[in-house]
């Protein structure tokens, strides 16, 4: 399947695994869309407050420094509606209540399917139509 076109995008990638963040950029470089990749929720926070471009967030949810819960609300208090997207290795049902309460926008665990990271971002991003 043909990839998106995303260019003039630019998606934030946030995951403490150097194999993570290399895979997510792999995936998403030939959508044409600008990628930035952090490795802690404190450098995330920061990414959205110095870039106002960023459109789209992929957000581990366990991480060093600041996980990517507190990361995400602290990123909504700023832009609540920046989408966010958790992925986690640990899909289960207590952290779906602890996404949606952080105020993230969808879930994904890991590893992750290409075509729903894929359909994730584009109906996200057409809803706040950035």
């Amino acid at each position: 399947r043909p990839h998106p076109d995303w260019s003039g995008k630019t998606i934030l990638i946030v995951d403490d695994v150097e194999s993570n963040l290399f895979l997510l950029e792999g995936f998403l470089v030939p959508t044409q869309a600008r990628v930035i990749s952090v490795n802690n929720g404190l450098k995330a926070v920061n990414a959205v407050k110095k870039d106002k471009d960023i459109d789209f967030i992929l957000m581990d949810v366990r991480m060093p420094v600041l996980d990517g819960y507190e990361a995400t609300r602290r990123i909504k208090r700023i832009k609540p509606w920046l989408p966010v997207v958790a992925v986690s290795a640990y899909p289960s049902s207590a952290e779906s209540e602890k996404w949606k309460d952080a105020g993230c926008d969808a879930f994904l665990g890991k590893p992750l399917n290409i075509s729903v990271l894929f359909d994730t971002i584009s109906s996200l991003l057409k809803a706040v139509h950035v």
